[in-house]
């Protein structure tokens, strides 16, 4: 990890309470994205950014995965369908543009998850991608972050393609578990992000399972206290609720000497979650990220054991014929 850079932190906890101060200001939750929190961790806190993507690409795959998420929102059919289609979308669309900009499997699913109808969550998402990517250039002019340069995923589209069938299995698995237990939170969109960053053999974040299956529990837990206590309980504004919970959530980085964006996004989650049952948001983080960190770590395994018995079908197919 990176020394405390306060000046990096305080721009990104200054975008999380500029966009909550809009949303409070028009009576408009759809303005609300916590995503942003792990964009900003990422783009502008982070010494590296840890996302392989263009600028460009940046904003139309964010903008295009929240609009998937809001038609599909329309639709009438279950949220398991509904979260697959979405997932679904945004692998394709990573897959063909060779990019790895996890965060927009959580741009698709949230609006899916919450129901969320209103086409103006798709112009909150571009204007604050574009902001992230603008931010950043300056940051790099200034060198306070380090210069990045695309590299596209080098895997061909067949081995992708058998990368994210696996995910999507995985992911409609955990969905449908959520549906019939009625737990929702169990599948919250930056826990789907962890799913995607954990199912890379070669990710970092396999060598620290458990320290950052406390950090997203810290941060359910740190977001979800500040909203019940400040916003619901004493009916302070929500800007104060989120301003507190992602500055307490700073601490917990540099107490962890790490940092990891999705922690971000599910501290700002319950920002914009129902009151009634707020509080089962902390268990189900809890009980979720570990299920699907410890799914994600197995996943790899069963792949490559697949990927060798199609290529011993084909040798022994070739050898009859």
């Amino acid at each position: 990890m990176r020394g405390f850079k306060w000046k990096n932190d305080v721009l990104a906890l200054a975008m999380v309470i500029v966009m909550v101060g809009i949303a409070e200001l028009f009576q408009c939750s759809a303005l609300i994205f916590p995503e942003i929190a792990a964009l900003t961790i990422g783009c502008w806190v982070m010494a590296r950014q840890p996302w392989q993507v263009s600028s460009s690409s940046f904003i139309i795959l964010m903008t295009l995965s929240a609009f998937v998420g809001v038609l599909l929102a329309h639709l009438s059919i279950i949220m398991p369908v509904q979260v697959a289609l979405s997932f679904l979308f945004s692998a394709l669309a990573l897959m063909f543009t060779r990019s790895s900009i996890t965060p927009i499997f959580s741009a698709g699913i949230l609006p899916v998850l919450l129901q969320e109808t209103n086409y103006i969550y798709v112009f909150a998402v571009c204007i604050m991608a574009a902001i992230v990517v603008l931010v950043r250039y300056f940051l790099v002019q200034a060198e306070w972050v380090r210069p990045f340069r695309f590299q596209p995923v080098r895997d061909s589209i067949e081995e992708q393609a058998h990368k994210w069938l696996f995910l999507l299995i995985g992911v409609i698995v955990f969905a449908l578990i959520a549906y019939f237990l009625r737990l929702n939170y169990l599948i919250a969109p930056p826990l789907i992000v962890t799913f995607v960053e954990f199912f890379e053999p070669s990710s970092k974040y396999r060598r620290a399972p458990v320290p950052i299956w406390c950090l997203l529990t810290a941060g359910a837990l740190i977001g979800t206290i500040c909203r019940f206590l400040f916003s619901i309980c004493f009916g302070l504004p929500l800007i104060l609720s989120a301003a507190i919970a992602l500055a307490a959530l700073f601490i917990v980085f540099v107490w962890f000497r790490r940092f990891f964006p999705p922690a971000g996004a599910i501290a700002i989650l319950p920002m914009v979650l129902p009151p009634d049952g707020i509080l089962g948001y902390i268990p189900q983080v809890a009980i979720g990220a570990a299920l699907l960190i410890l799914c994600a770590c197995y996943l790899p395994k069963l792949r490559r054991k697949q990927d060798t018995e199609w290529e011993w079908d084909e040798i022994m197919n070739d050898n009859d014929k």
